[in-house]
């Protein structure tokens, strides 16, 4: 795992340079196809002050988060995913050229569009729906309704903070009380990971929202929960009265239940290879076992071992165009709901299911395009026999 210093580097400096040149080449073009060219100290002047609040942005955040930088770092973040729908038009402008000449008066509407599209995923981004699932895997002699409210991917630190916190918390409540009404006995809510962005260090009250939710809160950390400082992430947690699963489990005998939380497996790719140590996946035969995994990664090989319902994230669905084929490539399971019915170690076929989530949160642009800010509602229902 790369250090907090080396990110920022990264982040910072090296890719303020990455940018101040992209800016420039992408800013020159979409000028010089409208007819009307910047001059080069106009041009200097842009990029420049593009490059400046994206490294002042992100110097400031990673010491201390105020409402300046969270201000400047928004702005930059929008900047980046309207710059690659704006590298895209130019790129669409150029082929077409080729052929013929584009009319100018098309070029504006096309430089108009995006931000038409942008604040349609903006207003995507910060809205959360609320989707449901039905899933046969519990043990047919448990006598209860339980239901598992996915989320995943809050990323709070400097874009998403208390106010999503709150908005999310009124969310779960209103959602808790329907499920109760339609029956639901027991109602847990699970956090697939990246519960922090680490953009910004984790306060002790971080997350003092997600006390007002009236269920449960389980959560099992994922890659962005260890930038900053892992152990903070977690006390912010416990303070708001969230269970804390890392490589740990939590064994619901009365509702049939074995909730087991893995954690990000940094530079270990054991499980990929089929030789991770089983000991760190306490399975138990004729429960229903949920794994909280927030990579959507190995569930054939959790599926052999035993697991009923894993639960990931990680993805954001690919949260927009053209992010989502990039992310497919690496991710085949991008978003929903998969199944699988295989061989168990405990000499059965075991049906299991994946679940993953868009999340919560967005991770860098707060924009969703072909994508929801999402809840998952998952009722578990009796095995088929």
């Amino acid at each position: 795992m790369y250090s907090l210093k080396q990110r920022y580097i990264f982040n910072g400096p090296i890719f303020t340079i990455v940018l101040f040149v992209f800016n420039y080449y992408l800013i020159q073009a979409m000028f010089n196809y409208i007819n009307h060219p910047l001059s080069f100290n106009n041009l200097i002047l842009i990029v420049s002050f593009l490059a400046f609040i994206n490294i002042i942005s992100i110097t400031g955040e990673i010491r201390k988060s105020r409402s300046i930088t969270r201000f400047l770092m928004e702005v930059s973040e929008l900047w980046k995913w309207a710059s690659l729908m704006y590298l895209l038009e130019i790129f669409i402008i150029f082929l077409i050229n080729l052929v013929i000449k584009v009319p100018v008066f098309l070029i504006y509407i096309m430089y108009f569009i995006v931000p038409v599209i942008g604040v349609i995923g903006y207003y995507k981004a910060n809205r959360i729906v609320i989707k449901y699932h039905d899933l046969n895997i519990m043990p047919n002699e448990v006598d209860t309704n339980t239901v598992l409210i996915h989320i995943s991917d809050l990323h709070i630190g400097s874009l998403h903070g208390k106010p999503m916190l709150r908005y999310l918390s009124r969310k779960l409540n209103k959602l808790a009380e329907k499920l109760r009404i339609e029956g639901a006995d027991n109602i847990i809510v699970i956090i697939s990971g990246d519960l922090s962005d680490g953009t910004c260090p984790v306060e002790e009250d971080a997350f003092e929202p997600l006390s007002e939710v009236r269920v449960p809160i389980i959560f099992t950390p994922g890659n962005h929960d260890y930038y900053q400082n892992i152990d903070d992430v977690e006390s912010a947690a416990r303070n708001a009265g969230i269970t804390v699963l890392d490589n740990d489990n939590l064994n619901l005998r009365n509702i049939g239940l074995n909730i087991i939380g893995l954690s990000y497996p940094y530079d270990d790719n054991d499980f990929l290879e089929g030789n991770m140590d089983v000991s760190t996946i306490p399975i138990i035969k004729n429960e229903t076992n949920v794994l909280i995994f927030h990579i959507p990664e190995g569930f054939e090989y959790f599926s052999r071992l035993g697991v009923n319902l894993q639960l990931s994230g990680h993805t954001h669905g690919g949260q927009f165009y053209p992010a989502n084929v990039l992310v497919r490539a690496f991710y085949p399971f991008l978003k929903g709901i998969f199944s699988i019915e295989l061989p168990s170690v405990f000499g059965r076929f075991n049906n299991s299911h994946l679940s993953v989530t868009n999340g919560v949160g967005t991770m860098g642009p707060p924009i969703r395009i072909g994508t929801d800010s999402e809840i998952i509602v998952l009722r578990l229902k009796e095995e088929r026999k």
